[in-house]
């Protein structure tokens, strides 16, 4: 198991150049002792501790070691003490208008932190590749047919792929279901997979205890290996745990093996679920298996330099195969290959990058406004900037000047974003359906503090740079004489303008889609059920073990149900 890898990056961009693979190499070492002796939870706390702590420190030695860069010459000393000189000006011009700095800075934080903890979610849900060695390779492979796209594979069809693929390092076949874990104090119910013995080598973990399955396994189809939550919870995290059995579905099954923390197979059902058992598939369930049933996901490995193009157009050959030799089972069926991520992300990334993109646009309405009212500050402004002109300021000064102010609102801005942004991101965890896949891992992580730092870098540009150029356009004459206009300049106007005109564009865009989404969530929920709702309850029962294996036995079992 690596660091957790937004923390590294973090500490990698941090970290001083000559320094950084020995930082990187001691840190990382360091957690894997703490991941041996205190667990996976323990180590990636102690890592983002450190991160954290070390911030400080390795921010102040890059700022130093850039002032030392700039400040060998005069003219860059020089440079240097006007840059504090303007900020120090710029300051006390801020705390005269505590209202007018207060309003930007409350903006702007709210605007930062709501994108930024939008971003988060994104981040977490659909960016993080899977937890998995080379997970950028894996696939998953479904069929196409009349009934459009996509479904499982069947037995005898995922045979033929292994046989006449030449695009893959590996591929395995999966059956996920709900089983009963009974002979226990209380029975459970949990998510389990069977699989091809062939599917954990091609996964590339090893377990933490025991072994995997194996080809033998298919055959006896008795040994099962556990998950390190369904390990930690029945069997108190004890090494001896293997040998120990547990009845899955009223059958004895043996634990073999325990699989590390975070591990989980690619499947492309219940993504939202963690499998707890891993089970042999049978051969005899194989080879008896039936061409038209369609039941099985398959998941498979890219071979080296093969892309999911090639792999798609090797599988496309593969089923003109097929259909030419089964027509009966296989006419006008073709096979996709999507990555792995894809499948199991790719639906709610798109839904959460609709919602990144809509709390970007709001954060631009904040920045027009705010550049609004720095140009109608500006405005009142005239005759200090003026003075300053005439005083022998540079048009070059007053922009250092204006440019001073915009900074300082913007970094506190970006502080006030990144409270905003731990207080949203903690109210979305627990607001979020459990059917998005991930959201325990979502956190303001260092990635998410790097998005923040960019987003206030854009709202310092916006609010900061076009507005200050423009105000720095001082008529002198206009602006010291006694009684001068506080109007803006034609130039200033149509700048103005630009940003008034920016925001009534992006809130017809938001206002539009905020109705269609209304509309959409009112037509959905208008659409008659056949039924009364109010007060029905849905459950799942299943029968299982041998004693309903017994022909009548489930339906006598369900008919008890009813009349109790």
């Amino acid at each position: 198991m690596k660091p957790p890898r937004s923390w590294e990056r973090l500490l990698a961009v941090l970290a001083p150049d000559a320094e950084r693979d020995a930082l990187l190499g001691d840190v990382a070492e360091e957690f894997l002792a703490r991941l041996e002796r205190d667990g996976p939870r323990a180590a990636r706390r102690w890592y983002r501790r450190q991160v954290i702590r070390s911030t400080a420190p390795l921010l102040r030695e890059r700022l130093d070691a850039a002032v030392r860069r700039t400040t060998n010459t005069r003219p860059e000393r020089e440079r240097m003490r006007m840059w504090a000189k303007d900020f120090s000006i710029a300051m006390r011009s801020l705390l005269r208008r505590p209202g007018f700095s207060a309003t930007i800075v409350l903006t702007l934080s709210l605007g930062v932190g709501a994108t930024t903890a939008l971003f988060g979610v994104f981040q977490a849900v659909f960016l993080e590749p899977l937890d998995l060695p080379g997970a950028g390779e894996l696939v998953v492979v479904m069929e196409t047919g009349s009934f459009g796209c996509c479904g499982p594979a069947s037995a005898p069809d995922y045979q033929d792929w292994l046989a006449r693929n030449r695009s893959f390092d590996g591929m395995g076949m999966l059956s996920p279901s709900m089983v009963n874990l009974t002979g226990l104090e209380q029975a459970e119910r949990v998510y389990a997979t069977r699989m091809t013995a062939n599917a954990f080598p091609m996964l590339g973990v090893e377990p933490l205890l025991g072994r995997v399955l194996l080809p033998e396994d298919q055959t006896a189809g008795d040994a099962i290996v556990v998950s390190h939550s369904l390990w930690t919870r029945l069997f108190d995290s004890r090494p001896d745990a293997l040998g120990e059995a547990l009845e899955v579905n009223g059958t004895p099954r043996t634990v073999v093996g325990v699989m590390p923390a975070g591990f989980d197979v690619p499947s492309p059902w219940g993504v939202t679920l963690q499998h707890s058992l891993f089970m042999p598939f049978l051969d005899e369930t194989i080879e008896e298996a039936v061409r038209g049933n369609h039941s099985y996901p398959v998941i498979a490995r890219l071979a080296d330099g093969v892309d999911v193009e090639a792999a798609q157009a090797d599988m496309d050959r593969v089923m003109r195969e097929l259909e030419s030799e089964y027509p009966e089972t296989n006419q006008d069926r073709g096979a996709r290959v999507f990555t792995a991520h894809e499948v199991r992300y790719g639906d709610v990334g798109r839904q959460f990058a609709i919602l990144l993109a809509a709390a970007a646009l709001v954060l631009l309405i904040a920045c027009g406004n705010v550049a609004s009212l720095q140009l109608a500050r500006a405005a009142g402004r005239e005759a200090e900037l003026s003075l300053r002109n005439a005083l022998g300021a540079s048009r070059g000064a007053i922009i250092r000047l204006l440019v001073s102010e915009s900074l300082i609102l913007s970094v506190a801005s970006c502080a006030g974003g990144v409270a905003v942004a731990w207080f949203a991101t903690e109210r979305l965890k627990a607001l979020l359906p459990p059917t998005v896949p991930r959201v325990d891992q979502v956190s303001v992580d260092g990635v998410v503090l790097l998005f923040a730092l960019g987003a206030t870098a854009i709202t310092a540009l916006i609010l900061g740079v076009l507005p200050a150029v423009f105000s720095s356009r001082t008529d002198l004459a206009m602006g010291v004489k006694e009684g001068g206009y506080s109007t803006l300049a034609p130039g200033k106007e149509r700048l103005r303008d630009l940003f008034i005109v920016g925001q009534i564009a992006m809130g017809l865009v938001l206002a539009n889609g905020a109705g269609l989404l209304v509309q959409s969530y009112a037509a959905v929920r208008g659409q008659e059920h056949g039924f009364d709702p109010d007060g029905a309850l849905t459950l799942a029962l299943r029968a299982s073990g041998p004693e309903y294996e017994v022909d009548g036995a489930v339906e006598t079992f369900f008919d008890d149900v009813m009349r109790e």
